[in-house]
């Protein structure tokens, strides 16, 4: 450690002290704030100030501290710096706003609480599934929660610090045809820690689209980062030998790559219907 290394620590404590003229000496010697108190300034334990005074002989035995309404002012703007980045992380996240709101503790009425319980577990665990490169494949028909369920877990993985991004293959070719280098963006989806593929298996079968889901999937088994996709497709229809052996390896890459959960129930759809089709009447009356 060198003298200059120490005079950047103790520029670095006074600055953190936000001394005012207001502040004032206590009975103690020590350099109170006004506001809370509380200590602007310790007495360094002798052990401590010798070491330092060894490296630097000018180094005051006294130094200036954060007192404690200084300190709850960092927590405070640190944890607004920490909602921030999450909702900025949301936002990249799901190009859809509602999807932003959906959490585990609001099921939305989804019956197949065995599905709900393993992508809870899923999301609790996800540092384990990137370390690993583990994940999930949702099926099961129409309206049961898949999507719902992909989103929740994509907004707990956010607020443990992530990135996640979650779309769908129509949307990804959509943005394909305004860029210049193909290969930059779909490797770009290889930079966040979770992908979702919502609804995979809707997209139309040209060889264009089928390219563009091969490169996708196989940019992100590259890079060792799990994936978690949504289809209404059944193992039976993955596996069936008349599939076109593109879409077969793509298949091949998802069994690989991901643990298969089922979502059972009923279409969710009709029951928000009349849950709206109820609201309406409410309110308009019709």
């Amino acid at each position: 450690m060198t003298n200059q290394i120490l005079k950047d620590l103790l520029n670095g404590w006074q600055t953190s002290a936000a001394v005012t003229k207001e502040d004032y000496t206590g009975a103690d010697g020590l350099l109170y704030c006004a506001k809370c108190h509380t200590p602007k300034q310790q007495k360094l334990d002798e052990k401590i100030w010798l070491q330092f005074h060894k490296i630097d002989p000018d180094f005051p035995r006294i130094t200036y501290i954060a007192c404690d309404c200084r300190l709850q002012e960092e927590s405070k703007r640190k944890e607004a710096e920490h909602i921030a980045h999450i909702e900025q992380a949301r936002e990249r996240c799901f190009p859809e706003k509602p999807l932003r709101t959906w959490r585990f503790q609001t099921d939305r009425g989804i019956s197949d609480r065995e599905a709900m319980r393993k992508c809870r577990i899923y999301a609790n665990k996800f540092a384990q599934a990137l370390e690993n490169n583990i994940g999930l494949t949702l099926w099961g028909d129409v309206g049961t929660g898949k999507s719902f369920l992909a989103a929740c877990i994509a907004n707990s993985v956010i607020e443990q610090g992530y990135f996640c991004l979650m779309t769908s293959f129509p949307r990804i070719t959509d943005g394909a045809w305004s860029v210049e280098d193909k290969e930059a963006y779909f490797d770009s989806f290889s930079e966040y820690e979770l992908l979702v593929i919502d609804d995979f298996g809707v997209e139309r079968k040209t060889g264009y689209i089928s390219e563009i889901v091969t490169k996708v999937i196989e940019y992100r088994c590259k890079s060792s980062k799990p994936i978690i996709v949504t289809t209404n497709l059944t193992a039976a229809t993955m596996t069936a030998e008349s599939n076109r052996i593109e879409d077969r390896r793509v298949y091949s890459r998802l069994f690989e790559m991901t643990r298969w959960i089922q979502v059972k129930g009923s279409d969710l759809r009709g029951t928000l219907n009349l849950e709206k089709a109820k609201k309406s009447m409410e309110i308009f009356g019709f």
